[in-house]
């Protein structure tokens, strides 16, 4: 089975486990961006188009969870439920954010022993968390609305105490049976809105209807989920809570968006360019293209890439950034030899070797690459080409045309082009061929005879003396 294809089942079965209960082991699906690595040649000038997968994580980055539960007198069974099982959830949240942190409040309303407290900061130690949910009790409660909108606005606040660190993704997972008050000490559901969006704290809300009237019988807790991009779930039953608290954690929207570390002569762009808004553990697709200038020096560059979710790095399980490494190489042309005499008429022909290779890593099969003794030169028009063998080599070898004395000495200057994959020029070299005839002349002497009976060379001295008459 292909690697990618069995990698998504995986991830497919690692999410069906999620959602068994919490009464089951968490799996989590790790995020990760597939795939891990991008290699490529690409010509100066040129571009590479790379499809890639962000498997964003279950849970949005760095959360701080505030438990807040209705603890008046009809919430004991669904409080129940949370205290066996709050472990369990913290367990799966960690498993997915490594750096998550929890806190415990609760509300009752006015007239009561306590209106809303908080009983465990924001902490990384689930045990201390578990204590504090463990002394949750459902009591009073008066009439049927309660408090809820002057706690969510305490924490929203900070008039509880509660300070969410700079870089986390705070989110209230509150659960209750039963509307709340409006106006609530002050708070309006209006005010109660803004001052969570405010704060950027999203809020999962569970309806526990067995219970009581229903924590959403006035659309408020409807309309606090949409206006902070939080959730509202409803559990079927008391023993459903902790389950549903869960599955609103990990059905959060995030904002996934990539970056990239590539600079000059290598740029990157995605599409789409700003943000993919998808649910937390589900992928985000981009397309990205990788550019080269076309005055790139030929070389090996090295840059990478990385998810932003909700402007924040994506991480793996130790807390440690995702990268998508790239290894773009970048080819040149040369020409061997770069300068070359020959002695004419003796060698009347020429051979020029160009090479495409990647400095530090190879040569190039397969490229295309023509030559041309350019305008100004002895042998001007003559064309070549062909693609390059295994070794990255093309050659173009021709024949002086005729030559006398007053021709020589000449050059010719070929160009060798490299072609891109539409054919185009992206890279050129220049190699000069000079032709001389540097061999001193022979003197030949040619013997004759004079009318007077002398032999003598062609010059007129006397090579024999003549026969006395």
């Amino acid at each position: 089975m292909d690697p990618r294809r069995l990698s998504l089942v995986w991830r497919l079965l690692l999410m069906i486990g999620l959602v068994l209960g919490v009464g089951a082991s968490f799996a989590v699906a790790q995020p990760a961006i597939e795939p891990s690595h991008v290699e490529g040649l690409v010509y100066p000038g040129g571009a590479l188009t790379v499809e890639k997968t962000v498997w964003t994580p279950e849970i949005p980055p760095n959360p701080v969870i505030v438990f807040l539960a209705d603890t008046t007198g009809s919430m004991g069974p669904a409080i129940a439920n949370v205290k066996a099982n709050a472990t369990s959830v913290m367990n799966a949240v960690v498993g997915a954010q490594p750096t998550a942190q929890f806190a415990v409040a609760e509300y009752r309303d006015f007239g009561d022993v306590y209106v809303y407290q908080v009983t465990q900061m924001p902490t990384a130690n689930t045990a201390l968390v578990q204590a504090a949910i463990n002394g949750w009790t459902a009591w009073g409660g008066g009439d049927t609305p309660e408090a809820q909108l002057y706690a969510l606005s305490a924490i929203a606040t900070g008039a509880a105490g509660i300070v969410f660190a700079p870089n986390t993704t705070p989110i209230i997972a509150w659960f209750g049976d039963a509307p709340g008050h409006d106006p609530s000490g002050g708070a309006t559901l209006a005010s109660t809105m803004a001052a969570l969006a405010s704060a950027g704290i999203r809020v999962v809300a569970v309806d526990t209807p067995a219970s009581g009237p229903g924590l959403n019988l006035t659309g408020q807790a409807a309309a606090i989920a949409s206006a902070t991009g939080g959730a509202l779930l409803t559990a079927p039953s008391a023993n459903d809570v902790a389950d549903k608290i869960l599955e609103g954690l990990q059905n959060l929207p995030v904002k996934v968006e990539m970056t990239s570390s590539c600079v000059w002569p290598i740029t990157t762009t995605f599409s789409p360019a700003g943000p993919v808004v998808v649910t937390s553990g589900q992928p985000a697709v981009f397309w990205e293209t990788i550019s080269v200038a076309s005055d790139a020096a030929p070389g090996i560059y090295y840059c990478r890439d990385w998810a932003l979710i909700d402007g924040q790095p994506m991480t793996d399980a130790n807390g440690l950034i995702i990268y998508e490494a790239k290894t773009i190489r970048v080819p040149g042309l040369t020409l061997d030899p770069p300068v070359a005499t020959n002695e004419y008429p003796a060698d009347d022909t020429h051979t020029v070797i160009a090479t495409v290779a990647v400095p530090d890593w190879g040569p190039v099969e397969g490229a295309e690459v023509t030559f041309e003794v350019i305008p100004g030169s002895l042998n001007a028009g003559l064309t070549g080409g062909g693609s390059t063998d295994a070794n990255g080599e093309v050659a173009f070898t021709y024949q002086t045309k005729p030559l006398d004395c007053d021709d020589l000495p000449a050059t010719d200057t070929i160009v060798a082009q490299l072609l891109g994959p539409d054919g185009e020029v992206v890279a050129k070299a220049e190699a000069l061929k000079r032709w001389v005839d540097t061999t001193p002349p022979v003197p030949v002497c040619v013997e004759c005879e004079n009318p007077a009976g002398k032999k003598l060379s062609q010059n007129g001295q006397s090579m024999v003396p003549a026969v006395p008459e």
